[in-house]
């Protein structure tokens, strides 16, 4: 892992992971495609990196206030109504709507409208994602037709499953131990009706339990593998590449 100079600023590119808790950067290299710096803070201010100018700004939002649907049945002037079947939302919610081509689906999503305008004083030119949507596109171009497809960052567990190659669902989870996380994931295999033989799990993300969490999952799992490895704080270079969504 390289140390970030903070004098030079030219083909650097910045993502901001933001969750309820924590909000996360990364910078990378937008030419060599490396990874140069990671940090974690509770809020954006306390950032360094904020004290940068980058060439691109992605910002992926994580929290619970999301819903999906098929990208046909999508009325957008009608997102707050399909948002609050789902999630409790309010006027001072900024919604946002995306949509996943290869599955046909759109993503209905909320982020506190403060939240929202706090990241853009620090950075005007940022897009907005939510996480769900830039997984949900990865995971498309992973080969296995059975697969779950899992991130934590902290309390939090995202899971995507695909049987045969189609998607069939995304949740959050909220996770307080290893055995909370390990007993979601085998929740999501009893769903998906296969032997775990035939399911390969894909997981990664920001959890300083993973090493502990991985030894417990090759008691009930075969086919695992890590697309991110977190160690001392800092993300080494087999982090999930969802630096592709501003390439």
């Amino acid at each position: 892992m390289n140390v970030l100079n903070l004098n030079t600023i030219l083909n650097k590119d910045l993502l901001l992971v933001h969750t309820p808790s924590n909000c996360y950067a990364i910078v990378k290299d937008n030419v060599s495609k490396e990874i140069l710096w990671t940090e974690k803070s509770k809020n954006i201010e306390e950032l360094k990196a904020t004290n940068l100018s980058f060439e691109n700004v992605a910002t992926f939002i994580v929290n619970k206030q999301f819903t999906l649907l098929p990208t046909a049945l999508l009325t957008e002037d009608k997102a707050n109504e399909y948002l609050s079947f789902t999630t409790n939302i309010s006027e001072k919610d900024s919604i946002f709507i995306e949509k996943e081509n290869l599955n046909k689906t759109a993503i209905i999503w909320a982020l506190k409208h403060e939240d929202k305008q706090t990241i853009i004083e620090k950075y005007r030119q940022t897009s907005f994602h939510n996480l769900i949507t830039s997984l949900l596109s990865i995971s498309n171009g992973i080969q296995q037709q059975n697969k779950i497809v899992t991130f934590f960052v902290d309390d939090l567990l995202i899971i995507l499953t695909f049987k045969n190659n189609v998607f069939q669902f995304v949740n959050i989870f909220d996770i307080n131990s290893i055995e909370d996380a390990l007993y979601y994931h085998l929740l999501t295999l009893q769903s998906l009706e296969l032997d775990q033989k035939e399911v390969t799990v894909y997981t990664g993300g920001f959890y300083i339990e993973m090493q502990s969490f991985l030894d417990k999952m090759e008691n009930y799992f075969s086919n695992i593998k890590q697309y991110s490895l977190q160690t001392e704080g800092k993300i080494e270079q087999q982090y999930l590449d969802l630096t592709t969504i501003i390439d």
